[in-house]
């Protein structure tokens, strides 16, 4: 019996050895464990800062985005402002507003029929509604060839001319860079209104500036009756009232942009047609391009059948190739479409020939 004690006294102490040999494993694996728990923690840790930092970068990259979004706008919308204002107090300083239909009451409607020299008019003061100083203008800028003037409008600009179709789209006739540009003759033309097509640019601005209020023309039927005459005077001393007969958009993507001819007044039997692209009035900037190809097919007549037949417009309007027209060329809120109106010559003034009858007179009680 004494012997059965001892071997169970000897098998408690081996397990109680084993027991005491397995416990520095076990706690060494537990050691181990949380060791391993502890850098994943760590490493999770990292993670997330890393994924936090990254996270916040792109925070704020999206919040300057935002900011730097909403200030180029709030930019571009006080850089226009600021150009309307200026091309306003210019009107102010150089152009006198010597009367309108409302103020006077005067009759500025006619009848004219196209290519008939017994043309009559039941008034012929249309000249003395504005009188511009071109000294002053020109002492800005040289290249101010002229003013344009719609009555009863908006249009009251200063027309530019440079010889090409980039100087003044994006710059003022102060030669300061504005996104309003300028109203400019395009390069192709003479700068005296003498072609039988004087082209002439400007921007659809948002803010019915330049030549923002064109598309009133399409967009209300009743905005034609008031608006039908548009006046040029230029620096030499002549003035030119035209009315408009015709208006369309045209997509710069297809072929009927050629149907729209350049008339080459050097050669009466030859047209060119051109694509001159003008960039919007908006964040967009797009530089014109221009290209031209000689076409003895096309004539100045068939440039005014195109013309016809793509109006919006319906007038009884006549216009032959005995007549000289412009065209205002702007951009429309689709950028793929530009907008153009055009206006026939049915009146002229020559401020000389008026200075000079003046002179004569004076001559004359002299004598």
């Amino acid at each position: 019996m004494e012997d059965n004690k001892e071997l169970e006294n000897i098998g408690e102490e081996q397990t109680e050895a084993e027991q005491t040999e397995e416990r520095p494993e076990a706690e060494t694996e537990t050691e181990q464990t949380e060791e391993q728990t502890e850098e994943n923690s760590e490493a999770e840790s990292e993670k997330k800062k890393k994924s936090n930092w990254i996270y916040n970068i792109v925070i704020i990259i999206g919040i300057c985005m935002v900011i730097g979004g909403v200030a180029a706008v709030v930019i571009k919308y006080k850089n226009d402002a600021d150009t309307k204002s200026m091309y306003s107090d210019l009107g102010n300083e150089f152009v006198s507003v010597n009367g309108g239909t409302e103020d006077t009451e005067i009759d500025y409607g006619f009848e004219w029929v196209s290519g008939d020299d017994s043309s009559s008019y039941s008034s012929t003061v249309w000249y003395k509604q504005i009188s511009v100083d071109f000294d002053g203008l020109n002492g800005i800028n040289e290249d101010v060839v002229g003013w344009i003037y719609q009555e009863n409008g908006d249009i009251s600009y200063p027309l530019m001319y440079s010889g090409d179709y980039e100087e003044y789209l994006r710059q003022t006739l102060y030669r300061v860079n504005s996104t309003s540009g300028s109203i400019f003759i395009g390069g192709d033309n003479s700068c005296d209104m003498s072609d039988p097509l004087t082209m002439i640019y400007g921007h659809n601005m948002k803010n019915g500036s330049m030549f923002g209020s064109l598309k009133k023309y399409k967009e209300d039927d009743t905005y034609y009756e008031d608006h039908q005459y548009i006046q040029i005077y230029t620096e030499d001393g002549m003035a030119y009232r035209y009315q408009v007969y015709a208006y369309f958009d045209i997509n710069k993507t297809e072929a009927d942009m050629e149907d729209v001819l350049f008339y080459d007044s050097s050669d009466p039997e030859t047209a060119i047609t051109t694509e001159q692209v003008i960039s919007e009035g908006d964040d967009t900037e797009e530089e014109i391009t221009t290209e031209v190809i000689l076409n003895e097919d096309n004539t100045y007549e068939k440039y005014l059948d195109t013309i016809a037949s793509r109006s919006i417009l319906e007038t009884d309007i006549e216009v032959t190739a005995e007549d000289q027209i412009i065209g205002l060329w702007t951009c429309t809120s689709s950028g793929s479409k530009r907008f153009l109106v055009f206006a026939v010559k049915v009146d002229e003034h020559n401020f000389n020939e008026e200075t000079s009858n003046q002179n004569s007179d004076l001559d004359a009680l002299d004598r």
